[in-house]
């Protein structure tokens, strides 16, 4: 067992014992394996880096695309103001392979500034997480669709026009109305 999986699991194991919050210690192959077999997924994985980005990368084949998963690491070493705590990301990162073709799809984007909106104490309470959610959701009802999610025949929108989808049932939720933006 590497030095670090040692490390992590005492770690866990004491910060389960002072929290009173259970965990469970998975080998990452055997992580791996549950996530491809088993239709429930755990609420949370915590991991240390590589493995983390192996498994995000499994979670990711199950939804289809890496695009539609957003990830977040996480310093719990540092308090807000003193340094970076936390890298907010999708888990595909920059997409570099499809850089200045406009064909990204930013779901994962929009879910890690979610997931930033959820986890960053200043933000939370202005409820803008399950608005950028619910924004998200109108919009692949609508029928927007980036070329990883299209099948054949049908047409595929380009990353800008689907941003601005987002941006328009964003501005949607926020007066209160439904829809798929434009």
């Amino acid at each position: 067992m590497f030095a670090t999986s040692r490390l992590w699991r005492r770690t866990a194991g004491e910060v389960s014992a002072s929290t009173g919050i259970p965990f469970d210690n998975v080998n990452v192959d055997r992580a791996a394996y549950e996530f491809v077999k088993y239709p429930e997924l755990p609420a949370v994985v915590v991991t240390e880096g590589i493995f983390g980005d192996i498994l995000s990368d499994v979670l990711c084949a199950r939804a289809r695309s890496p695009a539609l998963c957003g990830s977040a690491t996480i310093n719990p070493d540092r308090r807000f103001g003193s340094g970076a705590t936390a890298l907010f990301e999708p888990s595909h990162g920059s997409s570099p392979h499809r850089a200045w073709s406009r064909r990204s799809n930013p779901t994962g984007g929009w879910l890690a500034l979610a997931d930033l909106f959820d986890w960053c104490p200043d933000l939370a309470p202005l409820g803008l997480a399950p608005r950028v959610r619910e924004a998200l959701d109108a919009t692949y009802r609508g029928g927007a669709l980036t070329y990883d999610l299209a099948t054949d025949g049908t047409p595929a929108v380009g990353m800008d026009e689907f941003n601005a989808r987002v941006l328009d049932a964003l501005d949607l939720t926020r007066s209160g109305l439904t829809g798929a933006g434009r």
